[in-house]
């Protein structure tokens, strides 16, 4: 094997052209970075790895491409397959299974090449609407609209209970828009406001069940268990719960690699984006798996036996694999890292065709083998004022209002903040007010904190620095007091007082750590993975003034330096006694400069290098010409009257560029 070969690709959305086209730039760019990650840091079983991205037509077109090009290249060792019935069957007869390694999101084909990475738990599902519909709704009629498959072959543990009517439609047979709506319309137009919908069905049927309730201001309760609405309706008019097994609220990690394609999207793109992610995660779990176990990518079969067992050694109690957005561990194959969210959407957030979510009061999680039942805390952060960013200390200080809805008293006490600084420690806090909230029983508190907060500074480009601040927070007890969700990013603070700095941009997202515990004196190691919550901002210094103390004087400086450039040949001491004075007073300007602290290289220090070394050398080749005589002298003034001035100009433009970098140097998920 010269390389290790992956072949990634996504056929076309219900997005538009302009949605797919966004997220197959993103995902051209980000296999981009993905590959260059790994080889950098060594490539995968001493082999570097090829990246390939592709995107297809939707259906059996899209499908045929897929055929086409695993048929094409031989050297292909790890691709993405399709999980509808259609694709599995061509993949059995049209595919040598055994040439590569495949992973499918949903339902395999039985090969031992083939893994399974679907991770939407479906027995969480079942709990999450058994739970909804005793809260209150046992009595209401209930629809269960789906596809005869997933949640529907647990039909009798959801509803067995239940003691109002149930109908059962089961859509599986209708693909044709106008077979959907001729079963379908019947059916919408008995649904009233006191019913619940329980949804398992794609796009192709629930997109006309919505566009009929904002239609004619029909209100059920809506509980969908399959398939993306976001950025698919203008509007949400009636009251919704989302069960998925995608994290609504980003990762830090799928942040940073967002930030770094240079890729501008809404909030919407961005869902398409996370729901596209977990085919950039196929390389990276090789990556690891490979390094983890030892693997070496010499010959392909079994270099594939090799990754197969090595997969399969991340079983979850041993090792797990964090990814951009996912997580896995396997056995057999399948995938054992199972999520399920439970979400509503406010519709104080809604604007035209977006709908930001919230996570619903309760969640329904899979814990080996048992779903659990837990309460959601909410925070919001409302800043007032930041002041003091050093980025000496990596400190800086804020004032906020902090909001947070619980069912606990004095929930402040609940909170951890993981970054309060441990060098100029200030931490206080005063309740505002508390109110009761309707419906789920938790209440509003607001608190006034004045604290400060570590930060990881970049200097490098000072005085023209970008800085990411932020606010790190978790549960200090989940078994006690719940889970805490995410600030969304539609309830940012990006309003606020901050001297000397701008605003750029404001994000939220969800940082995981994991490490290895061992216990006891047998040293029995457990894994544990732990998530905070973060809040963040990124800042660019409003640097006016540093550009004037600095520029204006070096302008005079440099100026003075091309001058003595012009002197006659008699005009020696006028010439050192320039050139000396210019090269002091650089060196005083240097001193009385701001810089932080501790000493670091920065933008400064290579401005004052440059300007010392284009002093100084005009000081000694002036020195030479001097020494070597009038003919020669000319010849040097000459040489340095074309050089210093496109050296300058050179310099600026490295500057430039430097200067541009600097919010590319900024990782949010440090």
């Amino acid at each position: 094997m010269e390389n290790v070969k992956f072949f990634l690709w996504a056929g076309d959305l219900a997005l538009g052209e302009d949605g797919n086209t966004k997220r197959s730039e993103f995902l051209t760019k980000a296999s981009r970075l993905v590959e260059n990650d790994i080889n950098d840091a060594g490539g995968i079983g001493g082999k570097d790895a090829v990246i390939n991205f592709a995107r297809f037509p939707a259906g059996q077109e899209g499908l045929d491409c897929l055929v086409a090009e695993l048929k094409k290249d031989p050297d292909i060792a790890f691709t993405i397959g399709a999980s509808t019935a259609y694709a599995l069957n061509q993949f059995k007869e049209k595919i040598d299974l055994d040439s590569q390694i495949t992973f499918f999101l949903g339902p395999r084909v039985e090969h031992q090449n083939n893994f399974e990475v679907a991770h939407s738990s479906r027995t969480a599902k079942v709990t999450a609407v058994k739970d909804i519909l005793l809260e209150g709704r046992q009595d209401d009629r209930v629809f269960f609209i789906h596809d005869g498959r997933r949640v529907a072959a647990y039909e009798d543990d959801i509803f067995g209970s239940h003691r109002g009517e149930l109908r059962s439609i089961n859509f599986a047979e209708y693909q044709d828009p106008d077979q959907i709506a001729e079963k379908l319309d019947p059916i919408l137009t008995e649904i009233n406001d006191q019913d619940v919908l329980v949804l398992d069905v794609g796009l192709r049927v629930f997109r006309r069940i919505f566009d009929y309730l904002n239609e004619n201001k029909k209100i059920p309760l809506v509980i969908k268990l399959f398939g993306s609405i976001d950025g698919r309706f203008p509007k949400i008019d009636f009251p919704i719960i989302e069960l998925s097994g995608s994290n609504f609220f980003s990762y830090l990690d799928f942040e940073d690699i967002i930030r770094r394609c240079g890729i501008s999207v809404t909030d919407t793109e961005k869902m398409f984006l996370k729901e596209a992610c977990w085919r950039l995660e196929i390389p990276l779990l090789i990556s690891y798996a490979a390094r983890r176990s030892g693997c070496t990518a010499n010959e392909k079969i079994s270099f594939l036996s090799e990754m197969r067992d090595a997969l399969n050694s991340i079983d979850g109690k041993r090792d797990i694999f964090i990814g951009k957005q996912l997580s896995f561990a396997f056995n057999n194959n399948v995938n054992q890292i199972e999520t399920n969210y439970a979400y509503q959407f406010p519709k104080s957030l809604q604007r035209p065709w977006s709908y930001p979510k919230i996570f619903y009061h309760h969640q329904y999680l899979p814990r080996d083998g048992d779903d659990e039942k837990v309460k959601v805390n909410y925070l919001y952060i409302d800043i007032l004022r930041i002041t003091n960013i050093d980025i000496g200390d990596g400190t800086w200080s804020g004032e906020f209002y902090l909001d947070i809805v619980s069912v606990h008293d004095d929930p402040i006490d609940i909170i951890k903040f993981n970054n309060l600084s441990s060098i100029n420690p200030k931490f206080e806090v005063r309740k505002m007010w508390e109110r009761v909230q309707n419906g789920d029983g938790g209440k509003t508190s607001r608190y006034y904190v004045v604290a400060n907060f570590d930060f990881t500074p970049e200097a490098d480009n000072y005085p023209f620095d970008w800085q990411h601040i932020f606010v790190s927070y978790s549960i200090t007890d989940r078994s006690r007091f719940g889970i805490i969700q995410p600030t969304p990013e539609a309830l940012l603070d990006k309003e606020f007082h901050i001297h000397g700095w701008k605003l750029q941009e404001a994000n939220s997202g969800i940082l995981r750590r994991k490490s290895t515990i061992y216990e006891g004196s047998t040293l029995e190691a457990s894994l544990d993975v732990r998530e905070e919550s973060r809040v963040g901002w990124m800042l660019s210094r409003a640097n006016s003034v540093t550009i004037l103390k600095i520029g204006i004087p070096l302008f005079f400086l440099i100026f003075l330096v091309y001058y003595t450039l012009f002197a006659p040949f008699a005009g020696e001491s006028g010439s050192f006694g320039i050139l000396t004075t210019a090269f002091l007073s650089g060196i005083a300007l240097y001193f009385s400069t701001e810089r932080p602290q501790p000493l670091r290289m920065t933008t400064i220090d290579l401005i004052f290098i440059y300007f010392y070394i284009l002093t100084g050398g005009t000081i000694i080749l002036t020195a030479a010409g001097f020494a070597l005589g009038q003919e020669v002298y000319e010849i040097i003034m000459l040489c340095l009257k074309v050089f210093v001035p496109i050296g300058v100009a050179a310099f600026v433009g490295f500057l430039w560029k430097r200067i541009r970098l600097s919010s590319s140097k900024i990782s949010v998920n440090r």
